[in-house]
């Protein structure tokens, strides 16, 4: 009934039941959907970076080509931009920064370079939560 699916047993280790593993997959395409986020227009260099593309493309005999091929160029300027700028798991990395800083600045006195690192992290996990907010 499912092609592309998969059931595996694995090995038991102390109980009398034999756990199984299910594999589950599909060729339905998963739609490229381009999202805009308001959030984006509040990094100084996201219209710089962008505006380029839209002013820079050709000018079409139609209005709704040269709309169509404006709003592509610029998705695709988007897409990079938001996969540089960006990153998925700054919060993540921020807040284990500064737990880790803290915890040593409980066990001895911070160097500068420390305090500094502690600061650029809040800063940085200060303006990701901005950031979320504008959505």
């Amino acid at each position: 009934m499912f092609p592309n699916s998969m059931l595996t047993s694995r090995i038991r280790s102390t109980s009398d039941h034999v756990p199984l593993l299910a594999t589950l997959s599909t060729n339905i395409p998963k739609p490229n959907i381009f999202r805009f986020e308001n959030a984006w227009l509040k990094h100084p260099l996201f219209l710089a970076t962008t505006l380029l593309v839209w002013s820079s493309s050709q000018p079409r005999n139609d209005a709704a080509c040269s709309l169509v091929a404006r709003a592509k160029a610029f998705r695709q300027v988007a897409k990079v931009w938001k996969k540089q700028h960006n990153p998925p798991s700054i919060y993540h990395n921020c807040r284990f920064l500064i737990l880790l800083i803290d915890l040593l600045e409980e066990n001895r006195s911070l160097c500068a370079g420390e305090r500094l690192l502690r600061s650029l992290c809040q800063d940085r996990l200060s303006l990701f939560v901005q950031q979320r907010a504008a959505h």
